[in-house]
């Protein structure tokens, strides 16, 4: 019989990285995160980085799958700390995205005369927010830290494959149009193989 969490809500988001990471041992993970939580009561915040600092400190030569377990659980942190500027947690219209970060003096209104609205469209399709479950946490911490756009606050903007989008987009921006579209897409294929 295995251990069982406690608190339901984190049972529920063990029990779904359980399913996404059947190779991994969470015996002695969730004996871990059982103990924080009777130790002290927490904030949802605090339940999240004890989640993710629990599943870092299991990343070894034998598990190193625990890289990833940990990535999910800052991806889906990262999604509801975005949510607070965009409305919604995950990924949503590129193009009303682009036009909140013009807004807001976070993005320069030279992406939206160098691509119209249909093209953008058309490039918000071609992002794979799939691939945002093939970064290692580091990979993912990385990302977030350094790359991805805030608003003024500080608060998290832009998700890891748009901001990969927008960098094709304003590498290629010059590029004749009847063949832009296929290298901004092209480049952004490659981009995403970096994670």
């Amino acid at each position: 019989m295995g251990i069982q969490v406690k608190d339901e809500q984190v049972a529920k988001l063990i029990a779904e990285l359980e399913r996404s990471f059947p190779k991994l041992d969470f015996q002695s993970f969730k004996e871990k995160v059982d103990q924080a939580l009777e130790v002290k009561k927490m904030k949802e915040n605090q339940i999240e980085n004890m989640l993710i600092l629990t599943a870092v400190e299991r990343i070894d030569r034998n598990e190193p799958d625990w890289t990833y377990a940990a990535a999910r659980l800052y991806l889906k942190k990262l999604y509801m700390l975005s949510s607070d500027f965009r409305g919604e947690a995950g990924y949503g219209s590129f193009y009303e995205l682009i036009n909140s970060l013009i807004e807001i003096g976070i993005y320069d209104s030279k992406v939206l005369t160098s691509y119209s609205r249909e093209e953008i469209d058309y490039l918000e399709k071609v992002i794979d927010p799939e691939r945002d479950k093939l970064f290692t946490y580091i990979g993912l911490l990385t990302m977030a830290e350094r790359y991805l756009a805030r608003t003024q606050n500080g608060d998290f903007a832009e998700l890891p494959q748009e901001r990969l989008m927008m960098i094709a987009m304003t590498l290629l921006a010059e590029e004749p149009k009847e063949k832009r579209l296929q290298l901004v897409e092209e480049a952004y294929w490659r981009f995403r193989t970096y994670t």
